[in-house]
């Protein structure tokens, strides 16, 4: 499967010279989407692929839960941080309503909030816990996506 990313419009460099993370800068101006922004954009501090992260969790969470995410509707980028903040402590239920698989959903969520900006992101774990999300919910990674034609699928299978 090929995933298109279309719009490079706020992605920058990470890496200097010698292929290692640039040294943070001490503050950054906000960029994105205010629903799927990290913590540290929240902040105002540097992103890195931790952030990357944290941003597609919100995104996958947005998608899979029905009444999407607890955030969806605020519009001030400060209130938005102060709800995803609860619902990391007291108002964790909230981040998860509805979904079968809350454990698998917290523990990516920790590991994210675990990692800090110079940290490599183990994705083989996050991987194995999405695959017991899916497992639990009762969702089939092997099936085929809505928009694959029949030649799509009979490679995928085959």
């Amino acid at each position: 499967m090929i995933v298109y990313i279309l719009d490079f419009g706020i992605a920058r460099r990470i890496l200097n010279d010698k292929d290692e993370l640039k040294t943070p800068r001490a503050t950054v101006c906000f960029k994105g989407t205010v629903r799927f922004a990290s913590m540290a954009c929240h902040k105002n501090n540097e992103l890195g692929p931790k952030d990357d992260c944290e941003s597609w969790f919100y995104l996958l969470l947005d998608l899979i839960i029905t009444s999407g995410l607890p955030w969806k509707k605020i519009q001030d980028r400060n209130e938005v941080l102060r709800v995803k903040e609860e619902c990391r402590k007291d108002k964790r239920d909230q981040m998860f309503h509805g979904v079968k698989c809350k454990e698998s959903f917290g523990k990516i969520m920790d590991y994210i909030d675990a990692l800090h900006y110079h940290d490599r992101i183990d994705y083989s774990y996050v991987y194995d816990l999405l695959k017991e999300a899916a497992q639990i919910s009762g969702a089939r990674l092997e099936d085929s996506y809505d928009w694959e034609d029949d030649n799509t699928k009979s490679r995928k299978r085959g």
